[in-house]
């Protein structure tokens, strides 16, 4: 059976929902893991001494302790224990995130049909500009024609 950090944060659901020291939550969960035979179970489990066992049951381990029965115990214990004392299991917190990653998702979408909108909009807006500037790059039609006159009339008369 493999135990919750609800189950170890509300003791069975007899307390209120606390977050827990980590050498409480521990406590907890061996207690819950292992009803009978607490300390010789969780010896053998987490390959550590009897005494060192009932250490833990009693609320008191080292650092070094923790740190060995944590990796002993893999990330089913983690995830237990330390979501007993960061006061939310790890399921949980995934869920908070996906729902974090959905809003995120929702936003940036929106913003993207914003800005395609508003590209839209400023293409229709340089649409007149390009063929304003189009026709102040080249000369008129009817600058062009007297041009070509001028120029014709003086090929015409140099040709006299």
């Amino acid at each position: 059976m493999a135990l919750t950090a609800a189950e170890i944060m509300t003791d069975g659901g007899q307390i209120l929902p606390l977050a827990r020291d980590i050498r409480d939550a521990l406590s907890t969960y061996a207690r819950r893991t292992w009803p009978r035979d607490t300390a010789k179970h969780a010896a053998r489990a987490w390959k550590i001494p009897k005494d060192t066992a009932a250490n833990i049951l009693k609320g008191h381990a080292s650092a070094a302790t923790l740190t060995h029965v944590l990796r002993e115990g893999g990330w089913g214990l983690a995830h237990a224990v330390v979501g007993a004392v960061i006061g939310q299991s790890f399921e949980g917190w995934l869920n908070e995130e996906r729902g974090r990653i959905a809003r995120e998702r929702r936003h940036a979408e929106d913003q993207e049909r914003r800005l395609v909108a508003l590209a839209g909009r400023v293409r229709s807006w340089a649409a007149p500009v390009d063929d304003l500037s189009d026709r102040l790059a080249e000369p008129a039609d009817h600058q062009r024609q007297s041009d070509r006159a001028r120029a014709a009339g003086r090929l015409d008369r140099g040709a006299d």
